[in-house]
């Protein structure tokens, strides 16, 4: 056996052992979601923490708690990124849809792209973004003639997807 899958497979073993009583594994997984979905995620976070990845699952209201922002939008992002630095968080998971107009159960940022035509392009790494992708502060985020400067489309120590979900049976299923 080589030292490579050794070292593998040892490290798959402590990630998966229980911690000693009293002792919590920080949440590697940041589960975003709505009131209305939190509990039915339950589950989901029961399997990942399973697989080693010790998961939390936290609505928009308990993430954007006491944050200033604009709009809801800069308020997750201050929160997933208040996260990422403060408590090691290494996956970001949005867990529900995103509707036109920043509804839905967790919005993406809309972004304007003029140069192509198009005038409202939803993104969510504007969430893991440490520049807010308005350069030039008018409101209209991503335009890549006046904002390019404030563009950053990844993070070094997190990543980000989205389970476009709609009710708690769409969870579960």
């Amino acid at each position: 056996m080589s030292v490579r899958l050794l070292a593998t497979c040892f490290g798959l073993l402590l990630s998966t052992m229980p911690l000693s009583a009293g002792a919590a594994r920080p949440a590697t997984v940041l589960l975003v979601t709505s009131d209305e979905l939190a509990d039915a995620w339950d589950d989901f976070a029961d399997w990942k923490t399973a697989q080693g990845k010790s998961t939390k699952i936290v609505t928009i209201a308990e993430l954007t708690k006491d944050i200033a922002g604009d709009d809801i939008q800069q308020k997750i992002r201050a929160g997933v990124l208040r996260s990422i630095d403060e408590d090691g968080t290494r996956w970001v998971i949005l867990g529900g849809d995103s509707l036109p107009g920043g509804k839905g159960h967790v919005p993406d940022r809309d972004t304007r792209h003029r140069g192509f035509g198009y005038a409202d392009i939803p993104t969510d790494l504007y969430y893991l973004s440490r520049k807010d992708c308005d350069a030039n502060d008018d409101g209209i985020y991503g335009d890549w003639n006046d904002d390019r400067e404030a563009f950053e489309y990844t993070h070094p120590r997190a990543v980000i997807g989205r389970i476009p979900v709609r009710t708690p049976a769409d969870v579960a299923a």
